[in-house]
């Protein structure tokens, strides 16, 4: 594999691919491989090339990567806790910069370099520290085209459709605690409601 390979998804690291009726996978691919023995080796031609596929009695899994290295602005010990609750409400600010996805479609981000974006999360992470409502500063400041203009909360619970570290804080923030965290869609300022 690591001589001919061309999968990038096992070539460096000789990951097995587990293979049932029902997976995500092109047909003769798949075809094949449920059709061979442990042990044995075929090969099979599906629109991505040529794949010579050789059953083996357990799939190896590659240990899963190291998670990313915490955002400068992230509420590292927040994140360190055990979650509190399994239900929150929390709202929240989400703001961009231009280097991270281009940032996103809300125009302020476009322009906004990491040093504005830094000074701008700690004045707003103060404001609400000192008792400041989160509504006036998710209308003004949010970039998050959801939850901005409304002032809206969301319920979070281990299972929700949001993405991990955004679960991951909120739900170990405190009744009225804020918090920081870095997403893929930028930095989120969240203040747990409930």
């Amino acid at each position: 594999m690591k001589d001919y390979s061309e999968d990038p998804g096992s070539k460096d690291t000789g990951r097995s691919y587990p293979v049932s009726p029902d997976a995500p996978m092109v047909e003769p691919f798949k075809d094949l491989s449920l059709r061979l023995k442990v042990g044995e080796a075929g090969l099979v031609k599906s629109p991505f090339g040529w794949h010579v596929i050789k059953r083996i009695e357990k799939a190896v899994e590659p240990p899963p990567p190291p998670p990313p290295a915490p955002d400068a602005l992230d509420s590292v010990d927040i994140l360190k806790r055990e979650p509190v609750t399994q239900k929150a409400k929390v709202k929240h600010i989400l703001l961009n910069w231009k280097d991270n996805n281009g940032g996103g479609d809300d125009p302020r981000a476009k322009t906004r370099d990491r040093a504005t974006l830094e000074k701008l999360v700690k004045e707003t992470v103060a404001k609400l520290k000192k008792g400041e409502k989160i509504e006036p500063l998710m209308k003004s400041l949010s970039e998050d085209p959801g939850s901005a203009a409304t002032g809206e909360a969301y319920p979070v619970t281990p299972d929700a459709g949001l993405v991990e570290p955004f679960k991951n804080l909120s739900l170990r923030l405190k009744v009225g605690e804020v918090g920081v965290v870095k997403t893929q869609f930028g930095i989120h300022i969240i203040q747990r409601t409930e």
